[in-house]
């Protein structure tokens, strides 16, 4: 009976040994400091590692615990990057790291400096892919106006590219967003400001223009002008112009934009227009004066010429049908 009962704790501290060495011990030490050729910083370039398990020393020794921004700014890398890296490779690894060494190593990469004349042609090709269309022989300019510094990049595939910052719309100074990706992760960013020239043969005013005022070939002249300058493509000088007015007053002398002009309404503020009232089979038509713009449909207010005003509904260009309660 003895004999049976040894050898059953024989196998019971068998198998809790071999349990046991399941869970190997990790002794981990950041080094002081750490120079690495990638951007990307792994457990095995800040930390020297010892465990009974070889394999299990090649998984640590690759886990990611971050990544260097800039070769020229050194990057700390504590006990508490380890951990959160070690949490993520494996929820609960870090109750079996027993630490020694410093609490945290400067980790330094090598990589290269990018300068201005390697990455300003592409901002420039960016903006002489949104060049206007119509613009005079010539009349294109585009020069950058600022001194931006060098990019200092980790190591990787390098990727650049450049995209118009804030508004698309062409201006005389237009600012350019370029990013710089390394292994496909965005690393840097700088924003270059070019001046722009674009001209173009635009319709400007010949004479002051109010408000709401009809469109007519005499009113406006063609000149070269700076669309960039202007904020806007401006109105070709070959654009119609019937059926428009302005949507503004425009100075003697400006370009007109697009935004200038909008289609003239069926029945105009200010106009006088006929007015049908109906009454079973008799229709009676007076003048009336629109106190509103109005489109076909459109219940506007309408002006008799000894003062009365009542409402009426637009039914086509200078047109109206009497109905709606006076105002």
């Amino acid at each position: 009976m003895l004999a049976i009962r040894t050898i059953a704790i024989m196998a019971a501290l068998t198998i809790a040994a071999s349990a046991a060495a399941d869970e190997v011990d990790v002794h981990l030490s950041l080094v002081d400091e750490a120079t690495i050729d990638s951007s990307r910083i792994l457990l095995g370039d800040v930390a020297r590692l010892s465990t009974a398990d070889p394999a299990l020393s090649a998984r640590l020794e690759a886990v990611p615990i971050g990544r260097v921004a800039r070769i020229d700014r050194p990057t700390s890398v504590s006990r508490r990057h380890v951990v959160a890296g070690l949490e993520r490779w494996q929820h609960g690894f870090q109750g079996r790291i027993a630490w020694s060494g410093p609490m945290e190593t400067t980790v330094r990469a090598t990589g290269r400096k990018v300068p201005l004349s390697e990455y300003a042609p592409a901002a420039q090709a960016m903006l002489d892919s949104a060049r206007p269309a119509g613009l005079v022989p010539g009349g294109w300019r585009v020069a950058l106006v600022d001194a931006a510094a060098r990019v200092h990049l980790p190591p990787g595939r390098v990727e650049v590219d450049a995209q118009p910052l804030g508004s698309r719309a062409l201006r005389a100074r237009t600012a350019v967003l370029v990013t710089f990706a390394v292994d496909g992760e965005l690393t840097e960013t700088r924003r270059l400001w070019f001046e722009v020239e674009a001209l173009a043969a635009r319709r400007i005013a010949l004479r002051d223009l109010d408000r709401h005022t009809p469109l007519h070939p005499g009113d406006f002249g063609e000149a070269v002008v700076d669309i960039a300058a202007l904020g806007d493509v401006g109105l070709p000088s070959d654009a119609p112009l019937e059926g428009m007015r302005t949507a503004r007053s425009i100075r003697a002398g400006a370009a007109l934009r697009a935004d200038d002009l909008e289609p003239t309404p069926p029945v105009a503020h200010g106009q006088d227009i006929v007015v049908v009232a109906t009454a079973g089979r008799v229709a009676i038509e007076a003048v009336a004066r629109a106190l509103e713009d109005g489109g076909v449909g459109d219940r506007i207010r309408v002006e008799s010429p000894n003062g009365r005003r009542y409402g009426a509904t637009v039914t086509g260009p200078g047109r109206g049908r009497a109905g709606g309660v006076s105002r």
